[in-house]
């Protein structure tokens, strides 16, 4: 996933996806499993 937005590494990614949502992605996938 990170991969495809071209995100260097996953913390970046995290930051990035935290300030975006207001969650981390692993609660985001836990909310919407």
């Amino acid at each position: 996933m990170s991969g495809i937005l071209n995100f260097s590494d996953q913390s970046v990614f995290g930051k990035f996806f935290r300030a975006a949502t207001g969650m981390s992605p692993v609660e985001y996938r836990k909310k919407f499993d």
